[in-house]
């Protein structure tokens, strides 16, 4: 328990340091953003015994192409795609565990969420040029993890359920702040609410098992 505060502690102070990096210093952004995820890896590992079964391996692979697709973001532009690919195989293996631990979503909650997701993509995609099918994939793939979040709520332990959930909605929210923020409005404080979700995030699904 000690470790996992001391953990907790330095998941906070490296993804304010990523923040402030992304603001004033790119070279803090590039040491302390896989720094970041990296921690809250560890996290996981500490609270989250594979023994437990498929879900948890799942969420652990998907944490390590996170990893990847931090790194891909930081390098230049070109690598977006790269970066993006390696979150849309995140989703993937978030998506099996919860599927795992809770069952396929129904349709309705499917409708919801894609409905949202794509309600976004369609204002942006004007805009994507040749990212138009990525980000189109992209989108269905996250807006399945975030509804297959949804559904743990009453299918597991309400308090780890409702967890699961604010991390994959968070998550979410960041990416769709992200796209926004890339493709059509650019605004100050973006990078702030970008990490700031990433990162709370991401902790919430590794604290949460």
């Amino acid at each position: 328990m000690k470790l996992s505060i001391i953990l907790l502690i330095l998941i906070a102070v490296f993804s304010i340091l990523s923040i402030y990096g992304k603001y004033k210093s790119k070279k803090l952004l590039i040491i302390f953003k896989p720094l970041a995820i990296i921690s809250i890896v560890l996290l996981y590992v500490l609270s989250a015994p594979f023994s437990r079964g498929m879900a948890e391996v799942f969420v652990f692979v998907g944490l390590c192409f996170a990893i990847m697709g931090d790194i891909m973001l930081l390098m230049p532009e070109e690598k977006f795609v790269d970066g993006l690919s390696f979150f849309a195989l995140t989703h993937i293996f978030y998506s099996g565990a919860f599927i795992f631990m809770g069952g396929f979503p129904d349709l309705y909650i499917l409708a919801v969420f894609f409905a949202f997701g794509l309600a976004v993509y369609f204002k942006l995609h004007k805009k994507l040029g040749k990212l138009k099918l990525p980000v189109f994939v992209y989108t269905l793939l996250i807006s399945l993890m975030a509804a297959s979040a949804f559904h743990l709520i009453g299918a597991t332990y309400a308090a780890y359920s409702l967890m699961i959930f604010a991390g994959a909605a968070l998550f979410m929210i960041s990416d769709l702040i992200l796209a926004v923020n890339k493709f059509a409005m650019p605004f100050a404080s973006a990078e702030i609410l970008i990490l700031s979700t990433y990162f709370l995030g991401q902790t919430l699904i590794a604290f949460a098992f």
